[in-house]
């Protein structure tokens, strides 16, 4: 049953990724970068609240989700859920490292988003 369970959700997650993906494509490819940034941050904010729910995890928000419009959200996250849950509360826009650009699927997918790409080698 535990095997059913993990197979079923790593086929909903693939599923729900592709759909998302296909979806957000026309937004990532906008002639004006700031409107493709922000329709990508609302489709990549969309897509952690599928994955949430595909992993059956209840995302609890306190306090007043609207005082944050505007916000540095600064994170030092210790596992992949972290990742998704801040996702899935605001539209952010992430801020990767460099090295992440160069990896043959995520730095792809990464790259829809329009993400700041930070060179951790670069001290200036």
């Amino acid at each position: 049953m535990r095997f059913l369970r993990k197979t079923g959700r790593m086929a909903g997650i693939f599923f729900w990724t592709l759909a998302v993906f296909i979806f957000s494509l026309p937004a990532s490819c906008r002639k004006r970068k700031w409107d493709a940034v922000m329709a990508m941050t609302e489709k990549t904010s969309f897509w952690c609240r599928g994955l949430l729910k595909i992993c059956n995890i209840d995302l609890v928000i306190h306090g007043d989700k609207e005082q944050s419009k505007g916000a540095l959200i600064v994170s030092n996250h210790t596992g992949y859920v972290d990742i998704l849950t801040h996702a899935a509360a605001f539209p952010i826009r992430f801020a990767p490292k460099a090295e992440l650009k160069n990896t043959p699927l995520f730095g792809f997918l990464a790259s829809l988003s329009h993400p700041v790409w930070v060179d951790r080698k670069n001290r200036m």
